[in-house]
């Protein structure tokens, strides 16, 4: 079908060509598309020219971390799903045809805009096999090639960084074609935008120069180039040291200068020149962070401490070490807190704990026990439910701080979902613990149950030994007593013990090699059992993420852990861990062998 361009838009695409300012591809874009919009009454023909003319500019290229979903450089600017469930992308290229390549082509050829006719001719060159599955003529990477170096030296781009993101797909479509000359072109004119462009505190401006070139074999530098690059990243660490007054953007520039350096002088085997520039960008980082509140200073410190060790700088590291120590002393101090009152209907919570605790003290134990398990299914719907909300917030990383230290990172819900699922799954432990602790004082006001009781629930399990017997009684005793500190020391073992005498019953070991030792082993800490598939699937997804993150987690409670390590103060030994170790020890109560009953189906939301 023919291609026609209609008068509107070719007036402003003629206006476009003959230019000499600065233009963006978006704009360019727009304007086509608002032009065309301005002229109804269009053929098919027409239509198609407009297509024809404005796809080029909506195409968007692929960042280097990320793949285009027709594997080529430029991508869809967007990507959909019909209400038929098939993938829908904007631009289309199953719009596009050899007229259409042949259109772009002529485009490429005709444009006195560089801009344009690098657009027209890498379009050319990175989709005509897509669209036609024949491979395009070199001359239009050459094309392209040239056409960004002439916009970067007319610096014709919308923004600076433009030109960098030009010249690197230049130089990366002169290394494809394997064309030395062009390669060195594109190599000196990005020396020339560095010059014209570079800035210490504006981080894109700079940083390209070294990350593109240094370690690129396949571009030759003169010694002169190498000899500027070092000393250009010398002179921009000293720069952004200087201004560093504050956390700010020098301050990270810095500590990408530093890290391009110790890179360099690391290679070269200069281990005092990696030592001095470290060293100098991290007496900037500690005296900062010494001014700092503590959270914000933990946050700087923390990377600081590994960037030494990375560099073998032992005495820095353990100085710095000590430093964050100190601020995470400081940490609690400098935070608010942040409550909300819930009100809550005494007589619905007085027909709850009526519910959880009727039939018996064999059915009150087990209904507890089994209600009181977080669902992994509906903490990730209330997540992807707050994602929606609150986009914004779910991509910002989170650290937990316990014992004085950053003990956890937990990422965005898109790149760690496993960390925001058991970091939400402990807060919503936190906010369960009254309605548990509530439960089990109902149970005592109706049953007025001996430690014997619970034992011997508990003791139904074919994972609790018979030996166990005896500690699990005194535990639980010491709980109904109010010594908390007895209760959790004594059972958090035998859960331990339970959970690993599991494996043996599933048919795995419950012990594993000791490092290199050859003939020694060790037994399986929580950690190793939670995580055996033969565990995972016979506990089910809900108690085994529950177990995990309540007892060997660090983005949970980590309980079983940080006794086991003495990092549990005096003042958390009550009632909320004494009831949730309970808790855990009735869960493992319900495990039964096969072909006795099942377990209970799995509580809802009462």
């Amino acid at each position: 079908m023919k291609i026609q361009v209609p008068d509107s838009v070719r007036e402003v695409r003629e206006r476009f060509d003959s230019e000499n300012t600065p233009l963006d591809e978006r704009e360019i874009g727009f304007a086509l598309w608002k032009s065309a919009s301005s002229q109804p009454g269009l053929t098919e023909e027409q239509h198609r020219g407009v297509w024809a003319e404005i796809a080029p500019f909506k195409f968007r290229p692929t960042p280097p971390d990320e793949t285009s979903a027709w594997g080529t450089y430029f991508r869809p600017l967007s990507i959909g799903t019909g209400e038929n469930g098939i993938t829908t992308y904007e631009p289309d290229l199953t719009n596009a045809d050899e007229d259409v390549v042949r259109y772009w082509e002529e485009r490429a050829g005709s444009t006195g805009h560089p801009v344009m006719k690098a657009r027209y001719a890498d379009v050319v060159w990175d989709l005509s096999h897509k669209i036609t599955g024949h491979r395009p003529n070199v001359k239009f990477a050459h094309t392209a090639i040239e056409a960004y170096v002439e916009t970067a030296r007319r610096h014709l781009y919308s923004d600076s960084t433009v030109g960098i993101v030009y010249l690197t797909r230049a130089l990366n479509l002169a290394i494809s074609i394997s064309d030395g000359g062009r390669i060195e072109l594109v190599r000196d004119a990005m020396f020339d935008l560095f010059n014209a462009i570079a800035d210490p505190e504006k981080m894109g401006t700079w940083h390209f120069l070294f990350d593109e070139l240094y370690e690129n074999k396949k571009v030759p530098l003169t010694q002169q180039q190498k000899t500027f690059l070092i000393e250009s990243l010398e002179n921009t660490l000293a720069v952004c040291i200087g201004r560093s007054s504050t956390l700010g953007p020098a301050f990270y520039a810095a500590f990408c200068a530093a890290d391009r350096l110790a890179k360099h002088y690391r290679r070269t085997g200069l281990i005092t020149d990696v030592h001095r520039v470290v060293g100098a960008y991290g007496r900037m980082v500690e005296s900062l962070a010494d001014k700092e509140a503590p959270t914000m200073a933990m946050a700087h410190l923390q990377p600081l401490l590994h960037f030494y060790k990375r560099c073998e700088m032992a005495e820095d590291a353990k100085r710095v070490q000590l430093a964050t120590l100190a601020k995470g002393k400081q940490a609690p101090l400098s935070m608010k807190k942040i409550s909300r009152e819930v009100k809550l209907d005494p007589q619905e919570l007085d027909n709850f704990l009526t519910r959880m605790t009727e039939g018996g003290i064999r059915k009150a134990l087990e209904r507890i026990a089994v209600h009181f398990v977080e669902s992994a299914s509906a903490t990730r719907k209330f997540l992807e439910e707050m994602n929606e909300k609150y986009p914004f917030s779910s991509m910002i990383p989170s650290a937990s701080i316990r014992d004085d230290q950053f003990t956890a990172i937990v990422g965005s819900v898109e790149e760690d979902p496993d960390g925001q699922l058991y970091a939400q799954m402990a807060q919503s432990i936190d906010i369960r613990n009254q309605f548990l602790a509530m439960s089990f004082d109902r149970l005592r006001e109706r049953y007025a149950p001996k430690a014997d009781d619970i034992t011997d629930f508990v003791c139904l399990s074919p994972s609790i030994e018979s030996n166990r017997r005896g500690l699990i009684q005194d535990g639980i005793a010491a709980y109904l007593l109010g010594d908390h500190v007895k209760c959790v020391h004594v059972l958090l073992p035998q859960i331990e013990s339970a959970l690993r005498n599991l494996l043996m019953l599933l048919g795995s070991p419950p012990n594993k090699p000791t490092g290199n030792n050859i003939g020694t082993m060790q037994l399986k800490n929580l950690n190793d059992v939670l995580r055996d598939p033969e565990v995972q699937a016979c506990l089910g997804e809900n108690l085994w993420r529950y177990l995990l993150v309540f007892l060997a987690d660090p983005r949970g409670q980590n309980a079983r852990n940080r006794v086991a390590h003495g990092l549990v103060p005096h003042e958390h030994f009550s009632r909320p861990l004494s009831d949730r170790v309970i808790h855990v020890l009735l869960t493992l109560g319900l495990i039964r062998k096969r072909l006795e009953r099942p377990l209970p189906k799995e509580a809802g939301p009462e």
